[in-house]
């Protein structure tokens, strides 16, 4: 049943912004001004280098497996797999 559920959720192929779902809490407006290429590059200063100061990041969500294929040709599809030994193996492709 999970693994017919995921086949399904995988095959959505729709993509979720973390800036246009923080446009619905007004409370966020602070947090959304900081998701700056400036605000990561105080930790991590070879990012500004790469992609320029202050340009707006965002964090992008999607289930579907053929958007995540792009990026990770040899990865596997997200669902439960049960080993030759038996053992249950859940696989979630979560690029970080």
């Amino acid at each position: 049943m999970f693994n017919s559920f995921t086949s399904v959720l995988t095959t959505v192929d729709q993509m979720f912004s973390l800036r246009d779902l923080l446009k619905f809490y007004p409370n966020a407006k602070q947090f959304t001004a900081m998701m700056t290429t400036s605000t990561i590059g105080r930790v991590i200063p070879e990012f500004i280098e790469q992609y320029g100061e202050n340009k707006n990041i965002d964090l992008v969500m999607s289930p579907s497996h053929n958007l995540f294929l792009d990026g990770f040709p040899e990865a596997k599809m997200t669902g439960v797999y049960m080993d030759k030994n038996g053992n249950w193996k859940f696989q979630i492709n979560m690029p970080i």
